[in-house]
């Protein structure tokens, strides 16, 4: 398995990184300099292309996957809608809340 020669998770392999911090994954994923690095992206790719749910990245609920909130704090929904940062930094989860009939 593929071990990371960079960042905060130097020296771990990838499947480590994912099972400690999968938004860490998932932003990592969106780097261009990780097509530089085939297993890890193949890793990355096979582990979050097209899945449906979406991992924190902040806050009270980080690395928690959206529908883990859903279910236990649907109100957290409603403060996401309604954050600015969110809105102007975060727009993929600002599109998927503002989907959601909460």
């Amino acid at each position: 398995m593929a071990e990371l020669n960079f960042g905060k998770y130097k020296n771990k392999v990838i499947s480590q990184v994912w099972e400690e911090n999968k938004s860490y994954c998932q932003w990592l994923y969106t780097q261009p300099m990780i097509k530089n690095y085939p297993e890890i992206y193949k890793f990355l790719d096979d582990n979050l292309k097209n899945k449906k749910d979406y991992y924190m990245t902040f806050g009270k609920y980080k690395n928690k996957p959206l529908s883990w909130i859903i279910e236990n704090d649907s109100k957290y929904i409603l403060y996401l809608k309604g954050n600015d940062y969110v809105k102007e930094n975060l727009t993929k989860l600002y599109e998927i809340v503002n989907k959601l009939n909460i």
